[in-house]
């Protein structure tokens, strides 16, 4: 029982649904293939660049050793991550590419981007910004003629333009070329009536349409210093070019960027080499003067360890104003105020890494505020957030500026006092000898400098002229074969699974709304209750006898059950609901007992809708309500109808007495005094869910039976009957299931004698 229960509940709405389900299906797949076949491709090409973070000392700044390049530390992968995501780079890669005109072949029901497939090429210059970034529409005319209009209504105006030859107005300037190459490798690419469309692009418009959603970079791993790069666009050749472009604009840039910091130091360098140049053919003028003025050939050469020490130290302090230099030019640049990303400063003369991931994060944090901007205000809580931080590290920067140049002075006093002291104490020489010492050492001086710088001069003349970038493009980007969007295996998987789930949801829906009881197996996996008997389907009046034989004659088995022996058994007939063929069934049943012999009395109680005076020809002026109200006898009351033993007591007007006073003991003692004068006493009650004031009449009668229409009463209304009618407690309850299309059942009793017999009739056609 309980696997057919399973079976009904869940087995029988899915068959029953499966019209349609097959139908959502064949929609599904057929609304997929055709939104597959008009959607936008999306396309992503890939390359890999191997970063060299590791930070460099140029040659010229660094003062203690000579070697000409040495790693100092490692700088953050992360932060070549966002350098790659920077507005600076990415307009940079613009730049470079030739995006400045997009071009669309224009369909029916799609635009497509062409971009090299264009079978012309446009030079345009606009004047008038609103059009940039508009879509700007050409239809062939044939002849080299194209009719040039602002938008995609045919009868909007336009304009005659003529391959190569230029047309303006004052908005705007544009001259078609040929695409010679593609209109010789394809003929057919542009036909007489083919429209298409373009627009003209600005750099800051490009940079804006790169977002996360089309532009993903990533490390490979932490402990490699390898990115990958992966672009999205509609046109494949597009996303490999911008891909490659990004790749090799960041070494371009790479290296721009040590260029221009070697060309600063190779600029400050010579400066100074100019000036210690002339400082030190001045010192040789002055010793030479001395010497011929006080006939000095010979002099004792200052070779001790003071000479050699005050030179170092005097190395030493031009290497401080080399980097006091540079410090109060950035310095002063962050008191103005100005946006970082407008100066580069010379990392490698600072020495600083904690000082250059700072500044490259207030050059981040600018760029996000300029992406806020465009979406927020500046009173908004995103911008406000991102401001705190850029003023933040700007104040760290400003303080480790400071504090650099206040030990930088300090340290040239240092210097100056250890020079000072090595000067006092060569001042105990003779003084002529004191005198060529001090000119002989101010020279020699002079030379170590120039020398110095003469070589840092090389140096750095060698490092400007070549490429510094260590970063190298291991993987070009390839062009893409097979598109990313849309992803047709899950396209089609998710159609076919929403429309099994929505074909499942809407066959539930439908079996708990409109599934009907069709058969008495049906009845009884549903219900507790015995079903005595079920009644077919009529279809003329010589199948009356036949469907309510088997009702009477499972009647008569139960009547003889003792629990049910009486000689004037009291049935009522009542249903859930109206429209079950209640009283169809107790005229029909009453008139089959009566004509088996037996006396029969018909009684109408059903106080919402009187009916059996109708079905059977009769008046309706005096009735039960009269018996009750005792305004006349029951013999004037009781009718005898045209079948032989069966009496009828129409209702009357019930109407105007209380339901509780139709069904209390008044009418049980007037049934009670009929029980001596017929065989079978039938009432004909109202839907007990309609009027539950029957309920204490059907304690009162011999057999109940609740009729229950085939293919008319709902699975969902059986489903609750138990539990309906569990607190009237009705005794001796059965159904009947009236209608049926097929067999009929024959009365049998059970162990709980309770019934549950059947016989079968041949279908009635």
């Amino acid at each position: 029982m309980n696997l057919k229960k399973e079976f009904d509940s869940l087995i029988i709405p899915l068959i029953k649904g499966l019209p349609i389900t097959i139908v959502l299906l064949a929609i599904a797949i057929f609304v997929t293939r055709r939104t597959i076949h008009y959607a936008t491709y999306s396309y992503q090409a890939n390359g890999a660049i191997k970063i060299d973070n590791r930070d460099f000392n140029l040659p010229a700044f660094n003062i203690n050793d000579k070697s000409a390049v040495v790693p100092t530390s490692s700088s953050n992968l992360m932060t070549e991550l966002e350098i790659f995501k920077s507005k600076k780079l990415l307009k940079a890669c613009f730049e470079q590419l030739d995006f400045t005109v997009s071009y669309y072949r224009v369909g029916k029901v799609k635009t497509v981007e062409i971009y090299d497939q264009s079978p012309f090429t446009i030079t345009a210059t606009v004047t008038d910004q609103s059009l940039y970034g508009k879509l700007l529409y050409l239809e062939y005319l044939g002849d080299d003629k194209f009719a040039f209009r602002s938008s995609n209504d045919i009868n909007a105006p336009s304009e005659v333009i003529q391959f190569h030859r230029t047309w303006r107005d004052k908005n705007i300037s544009i001259t078609i070329q040929k695409n010679i190459k593609l209109l010789a490798a394809k003929k057919n690419v542009l036909q007489t009536g083919d429209l298409f469309a373009f627009k003209v692009n600005t750099i800051d418009g490009l940079v804006s349409n790169i977002g996360e959603e089309n532009l993903f970079i990533k490390a490979v791993d932490k402990d490699v210093s390898i990115i990958k790069i992966y672009y999205t666009d509609e046109v494949p050749t597009k996303a490999q070019a911008f891909t490659n472009a990004l790749m090799q604009t960041y070494i371009d840039e790479s290296n721009k960027s040590i260029s221009n910091q070697s060309q600063q130091a190779l600029s400050f360098v010579n400066e100074q080499l100019k000036t210690t140049a002339g400082q030190l053919k001045f010192a040789e003028g002055k010793l030479a003067a001395y010497k011929t003025q006080n006939g000095i050939i010979n002099s004792k050469q200052e070779t001790d360890a003071s000479l050699k020490e005050i030179v170092q130290l005097d190395i030493q302090r031009v290497g401080y104003e080399m980097k006091e230099n540079e410090l109060k030019r950035l310095y002063d640049f962050l008191a103005s105020g100005q946006s970082l990303q407008d100066f580069s400063p010379n990392f490698e003369a600072l020495d600083d890494p904690i000082f250059r991931e700072n500044y490259l994060k207030v050059q981040n944090y600018e760029a996000q505020k300029k992406d806020l901007l465009i979406k927020f205000t500046e009173q908004s809580e995103e911008v406000m957030t991102i401001v705190e931080k850029i003023n933040n590290t700007r104040s760290f920067l400003n303080a480790s500026v400071n504090n650099t140049l206040k030990n930088i002075e300090s340290n040239k006093n240092s210097l100056a006092n250890a020079m000072n002291s090595i000067n006092l104490s060569i001042q105990d020489y003779p003084d002529k000898e004191r005198e060529v010492t001090v000119l002989e050492r101010e020279v020699k001086l002079k030379e170590q400098l120039y020398t110095y710088l003469a070589e840092k001069k090389a140096e750095l003349s060698i490092s400007n002229s070549a490429k510094r970038s260590f970063h190298k493009i291991i993987d070009h980007a390839k062009v893409p074969t097979n598109h990313i969007w849309p992803n047709k295996p899950l396209a089609y998987g998710l159609a076919i699974f929403l429309a099994l789930l929505i074909g499942f949801l809407i066959s539930f829906i439908l079996h708990f709304f409109f599934a009907s009881i069709k058969d008495k197996e049906t009845l009884a996996s549903l219900t507790e209750y015995p079903i005595l008997s079920t009644v077919s389907k009529i279809k003329n009046q010589d199948q009356i006898a036949t469907a309510y034989g088997s009702l009477h004659t499972n009647l008569e088995v139960l009547k003889k059950e003792p629990a049910f022996a009486t000689n004037s058994p009291i049935v009522s007939i009542t249903s859930l609901q109206g429209k079950e063929g209640k009283t169809l069934t107790a005229v029909n049943l009453a008139s089959s007992i009566a004509t088996s012999g037996k006396k029969v009395l018909l009684i109408d109680m059903d106080i919402r809708k009187p009916n059996i005076h109708m079905a059977l020809g009769m008046d309706n002026h005096t009735g039960l309500s009269d018996l009750i109200q005792k305004k006349c006898e029951a013999k004037d009351a009781i009718q005898a109808s045209e079948i032989n033993n069966l009496d009828v007591l129409t209702a009357g007007d019930l109407t105007s007495i209380f339901p509780a006073i139709v069904y209390g003991d008044q009418t049980t003692n007037i049934l009670k005094s009929f029980q001596h004068e017929y065989d079978i006493i039938i009432i004909d009650t109202p839907p007990i869910r309609q009027v539950v004031e029957t309920i204490p009449l059907f304690h009162q009668s011999t057999i109940n039976l609740l009729l229950l229409k085939a293919s008319y009463s709902k699975v969902r209304t059986v489903k609750q009957l138990d539990a309906y009618l569990e607190d009237f407690k009705i005794p001796n309850l059965h159904l009947v299931l009236n209608n049926v299309k097929g067999s009929t059942t024959k009365y049998k009793a059970n162990k709980t004698k309770q019934v549950n017999f059947k016989f079968t009739f041949n279908q009635i056609t």
